[in-house]
């Protein structure tokens, strides 16, 4: 278990308990992931943020008969992904963002030491394919393992780890390029 999913265990653990404190501290690490993932879905800012509520409101509910042998990190996304789609439904569109579509990834809650950095890194991430970026977001900053990706999305293991790796390849291209 890594070191976060041992922070978040022991954050579900409080929060079973009522700790309020621990409940805002999860809230602060999930929070961008999360944004992460449902734009994503969404790409629309405002219908995130609803989802983002709405999923913290199921964990508060859920939170007091969460089992501990789960993973908290791929139980909270896998939350996220269903309100994102559940969100979809209702509209009565289907997702905004095909596989073969891009959208636009905001870091701004990133910090970088130069603005310069926070706008090539959005940049290059804005070029990959949808499928590509989300899967590096969820494995590199939301620090999901592949097999939690691959819950997530509902798609192979070995294909989740076969779109990572081309689209590290698309960055390091992306990168040499400058």
């Amino acid at each position: 278990m890594s070191e976060r999913n041992r922070e978040l265990h022991e954050l579900m653990m409080r929060i079973k308990s009522g700790d309020e404190r621990a409940f805002q501290r999860l809230m602060n690490i999930m929070t961008p992931g999360l944004i992460t993932l449902g734009l994503a879905y969404l790409k629309n800012i405002h219908d995130v943020e609803d989802c983002v509520q709405e999923t913290f409101i199921t964990i508060a509910g859920k939170g007091t008969r969460f089992s501990s042998d789960k993973n908290v990190c791929g139980w909270i996304y896998q939350i996220m992904r269903r309100k994102c789609l559940d969100k979809l439904r209702d509209a009565k569109h289907t997702p905004t963002c095909s596989w073969n579509e891009t959208i636009s990834v905001d870091l701004s809650k990133c910090i970088f030491a130069q603005s310069e950095d926070k706008i090539f890194v959005e940049l290059i991430l804005n070029q990959l394919k949808c499928e590509e970026r989300e899967v590096v977001l969820l494995h590199i900053w939301a620090d999901m393992p592949f097999r939690e990706i691959s819950a997530t999305i509902h798609k192979s293991l070995i294909t989740v780890e076969r779109i990572y790796k081309k689209a590290l390849k698309n960055l390091k291209n992306m990168v040499q390029k400058g």
